[in-house]
Formats: structure tokens, C-alpha cells, sequence
């Protein structure tokens, strides 16, 4: 199965006994030799047994970063339009 794309951070992997949320950041590294920042790719993973579960964990790690009511309400909106689109791949009806 293809990663699916949830927002620019996030994304869904699948294994043969897991539902996989990743987490990956473009982050800079001082080089302790010559100081300089040099980017490497951060990622975090956590790991469900279903679907549901890791939607929640999205929810709760994508919101985290808003700061008021109304920036919480965008970005549910926005996560409620990304988990509905997925009904057209995976997830068929």
C-alpha cells in the first residue's frame, strides 16, 4: 500500500500487522566539526492496530499547535475534508 498523505507533516503507512502515523520534518544539524547547519529528515512513528486509533493520535498531535478557537476550528475542518477524501482510496465504500 502507498503512503497516504494527510497534511504536509503526516502521513499513513501501512505494514502487514499495523496502521503507521509518521511524522517527518525538514530539520537543520549543527556539524560539530565545522559548525555548520546542515537539514536532515526528522521522523517520529507511532504504531495502531486500527485505523481509528491513529486518526485520533493525528487529531490530537495536528491540533496541538493551534493557539486559539478559531485555529482549532480550521484545522478540524481541514482534518475532517482529509479523512472524508479518503474514502476514494483505501477505504471504498
Amino acid at each position: 500500500m502507498a503512503p497516504i498523505q494527510l497534511s504536509e507533516n503526516y502521513r499513513i503507512e501501512k505494514d502487514q500487522y499495523s496502521w503507521i502515523l509518521v511524522f517527518s520534518e525538514t530539520r537543520e544539524k549543527k556539524n560539530k566539526k565545522t559548525s555548520k547547519l546542515r537539514p536532515f529528515v526528522f521522523e517520529d512513528r507511532w504504531f495502531y492496530p486500527d485505523i481509528k486509533q491513529l486518526l485520533r493520535k493525528y487529531v490530537d498531535l495536528d491540533t496541538k499547535q493551534c493557539n486559539s478557537i478559531d485555529e482549532i476550528i480550521k484545522k478540524l475542518e481541514f482534518i475532517s475534508t482529509k479523512i472524508d477524501s479518503l474514502s476514494n482510496t483505501i477505504f471504498k465504500k
